[in-house]
């Protein structure tokens, strides 16, 4: 099921059980949290974004949803190299994208210094539910590699923008 982070946030507690009965998995997203991004709202305002997303992780665990990820489709400048937003070039500031991942019977707090892909996400999810990953989908379960940080990520990762391909190494 599709939540937007105030839904988890502010909802009654009983209309938030009655929306996830059943629901082997749900996905929370923030339009508003994208789109504070691509303006110059600075770090203040990403800290209570963070905030609020640790406030439903607390709240979806509460409700035995124990699996967690937080992700962007992209990093912010911030005022890096005095500029604001996405974009070329594929620096580390855009490049380095927040993923948070927090399982049931992972560890408390890991730091992996890995490349992954986005496309990693949904086949991460799919594995971590129990579900058969199909061949044809695109990406690896990170799995692996969150219950054992010393195996080796990606070689390379591709990063595309309207008119720019970035290939990191």
């Amino acid at each position: 099921v599709l939540l937007d982070l105030s839904t988890v946030c502010d909802a009654p507690e009983k209309k938030l059980k009655a929306r996830l009965k059943a629901k082997r998995l749900v996905v929370v997203h923030s339009r508003a949290i994208d789109e504070t991004g691509e303006t110059d709202a600075g770090l203040a305002t990403f800290e209570s974004w963070l905030q609020q997303l640790s406030n439903a992780w607390h709240r979806l665990k509460q409700l035995g949803y124990g699996t967690f990820v937080f992700t962007s489709d992209h990093g912010e400048w911030l005022g890096e190299h005095l500029k604001y937003g996405k974009g070329y070039p594929g620096d580390d500031a855009v490049s380095h994208v927040p993923l948070l991942i927090r399982l049931p019977d992972g560890p408390p707090s890991a730091v992996i210094d890995q490349m992954v892909e986005a496309v990693d996400l949904l086949p991460t999810l799919m594995d971590a539910i129990g579900v058969q990953i199909p061949p044809h989908v695109q990406g690896r379960s990170l799995l692996p590699l969150l219950k054992d940080p010393l195996l080796s990520g990606r070689d390379s990762v591709l990063m595309e923008f309207t008119g720019w391909k970035t290939l990191r190494s």
